[in-house]
């Protein structure tokens, strides 16, 4: 039993009790960084159905994030109460409220949002092929109409690839591409991640995208005034003085949020007009 495994069980056992909490804080393998193996499900308490994972390094971390340390639960922010109030009054017009996961990875910020918020529509998108196989267990086993695209974020429609696993399966890097390229895979705005859903109104833009919001802040921002809730994971730890999430921020001062913190997580509420 590895170190950080012993330091971790207390956290386990808390979020989970203490029988399913020892049973994943010591079953979960921590270590490996092979992404082109088999899933494994896994009973998680809060869950109907299984939480499928890969026996790796990376998935444990993502499981880590969202599942232990609940990164996407809104509930301890008191904004959260007039965030669900709009997508209520989405749905009484006849919208469908969307979620864009942008850097879904393996999908446990979607299971996580559609366990929450089961009116709301989840568009997962992801780049990574492997990471896709995972992702679409765990889309099926979410249940509900949710969306899975092979695919990267940007700020126009196009093609673009992964360019660098330096940092594994779950600190992917993209950049455009011809779609020709062999490795080529569909590059998204959020406009058209919500237009995948009919009537679908945006309601959530996660990003998780590994440096890439300073491009997808560069270009056409109209979406940033209609979303009622932006999360973006800040990368500039990861990329030293590259200004990764300046443009984020030129973007959104044209607007009014309500700005919080958890961890390296950023949360902006968009006040009303």
């Amino acid at each position: 039993m590895n170190r950080e495994t012993i330091e971790r069980l207390p956290n386990f056992l808390k979020r989970f009790g203490m029988r399913h909490g020892l049973r994943l804080g010591l079953g979960l393998p921590s270590q490996g960084r092979a992404t082109d193996i088999a899933a494994l499900a896994h009973r998680t308490p809060g869950f109907d159905r299984p939480i499928w994972l890969r026996p790796n390094r990376s998935d444990y971390s993502i499981f880590w994030q969202t599942m232990v340390n609940r990164q996407y639960d809104l509930a301890r922010f008191p904004q959260t109460a007039e965030l669900e109030r709009r997508a209520e009054a989405m749905l009484a017009t006849g919208k469908v409220p969307v979620i864009v996961d942008a850097g879904a990875n393996i999908g446990l910020s979607l299971r996580a949002f559609a366990a929450k918020y089961p009116f709301a529509h989840v568009v997962a998108i992801e780049p990574d092929a492997d990471n896709m196989r995972v992702l679409e267990a765990n889309l099926a086993a979410a249940g509900g109409a949710h969306t899975a695209v092979l695919g990267g974020v940007a700020s126009r429609s196009g093609h673009c690839r992964v360019i660098s696993y330096e940092r594994g399966s779950a600190g992917l890097q993209t950049e455009y591409c011809d779609a020709a390229h062999p490795d080529a895979v569909r590059a998204l705005t959020v406009d058209e991640c919500v237009a995948l859903v009919p009537d679908g109104e945006p309601w959530i833009v996660k990003l998780d995208i590994e440096g890439a919001q300073d491009e997808l802040f560069s270009g056409d921002t109209g979406w940033v005034g209609r979303t009622d809730l932006i999360l973006l994971e800040l990368d500039d730890w990861a990329f030293p003085w590259s200004g990764s999430s300046i443009t984020f921020f030129q973007a959104l001062a044209q607007h009014r949020f309500d700005y919080l913190l958890n961890e390296e997580l950023i949360l902006a509420f968009r006040h009303t007009d």
